[in-house]
């Protein structure tokens, strides 16, 4: 899951209308239930329930430790091999034809609203600068209405380490494509990759970058970890050995962001701690392996943004994996 310190500035929608969002739509649905129990889950109590959690939870209240010096990872071509679209991380499978979805909230203008994160694993691959990705599509909902659409691409090394090559991201406000941008490595010349998640993350190791983007991208997140031993209760299911990181950005490093991943899954709970003035926070509520039929209109909805994205002319486009 890629939620994210580096965004481009939030714009509410009312309604969706055009034909990705409508896609979108109908693919994520409205509502949200349990792996487990296939329950209704209630978006409000859900975001009432981890706005308490985020304050009560010991984790978010342990000092953080912020480097004084920024690197970058060395990004090498001649580390990545055939079986890079083949990402078997212990705390971030991407396995395709996975669709995590999340409920929570986030505090805007004065006002704490219900917010959903949709993040499925396509079975679309692309080629960037030399090595083959993983294609996710990601969507964010406020109060209902769809905010961000998100393209994002993985690749995995031959360590095990994930590595995050760029992505392609639209605003929508009232349901109405209003804005689009674009990095990935290489583009502009100083983008360059980072990790996502380490092979073998550890505490008290140096924090590391997910990736760099300069000005009008602005993409600086950076991540280190926190606990290795948390153990976490969502909607679909209680958790043990779960892996806490903080990220950040490097031009507001003491707003963080706590993200808690279970092995074997992914991301399942998101947090804040510091002087994040979002207080995002996501609960997930449901986890599936869809069917051949909607993993074909993950796929369709994907590309329909990437038509989209004119940069790619640059780069091979997405194609179905083999």
């Amino acid at each position: 899951m890629n939620v994210r310190r580096s965004r481009p500035a939030r714009h509410r929608g009312k309604a969706l209308t055009l034909l990705s969002g409508v896609v979108a739509l109908a693919f994520f649905g409205t509502g949200c239930s349990s792996s487990s129990s296939d329950t209704t889950v209630d978006a409000a109590t859900v975001a009432a329930e981890t706005t308490d959690d985020a304050v009560k939870n010991p984790a978010s209240s342990r000092p953080v430790v912020v480097p004084s010096k920024f690197t970058r990872e060395d990004f090498q071509v001649a580390n990545f091999d055939e079986n890079s679209i083949n990402i078997d991380n212990k705390y971030f499978p991407l396995v395709p034809g996975t669709r995590h979805e999340y409920d929570g909230s986030t505090f805007e203008d004065g006002k704490t609203l219900g917010h959903r994160v949709t993040f499925t694993v396509t079975n679309l691959t692309k080629v960037i600068n030399g090595v083959n990705t993983v294609v996710i599509w990601e969507s964010d909902f406020t109060e209902g209405d769809l905010e961000e659409d998100e393209l994002t691409f993985f690749a995995q090394d031959k360590m095990g380490n994930v590595w995050h090559l760029g992505q392609y991201s639209e605003l929508w406000d009232g349901g109405e494509y209003t804005a689009g941008r674009t990095w990935f490595v290489g583009h502009p010349a100083d983008a360059k990759a980072g990790i996502m998640m380490k092979a073998d993350p550890k505490t008290n190791a140096p924090d590391w970058s997910e990736g760099f983007a300069p000005a009008p991208y602005f993409w600086n997140d950076r991540a280190r970890v926190r606990s290795m031993t948390e153990e976490t209760t969502v909607p679909t299911g209680t958790y043990k050995g779960v892996l806490l990181t903080e990220e950040y950005n490097e031009e507001e490093t003491s707003a963080i962001q706590l993200k808690y991943y279970a092995p074997g899954v992914g991301v399942v709970r998101v947090g804040w701690d510091g002087t994040d003035e979002s207080k995002e926070t996501l609960l997930m509520v449901r986890t599936e392996k869809l069917s051949p039929e909607k993993l074909d209109l993950a796929s369709k909805g994907a590309l329909e943004l990437e038509k989209r994205a004119l940069v790619y002319s640059t780069a091979d486009p997405s194609v179905q994996r083999a």
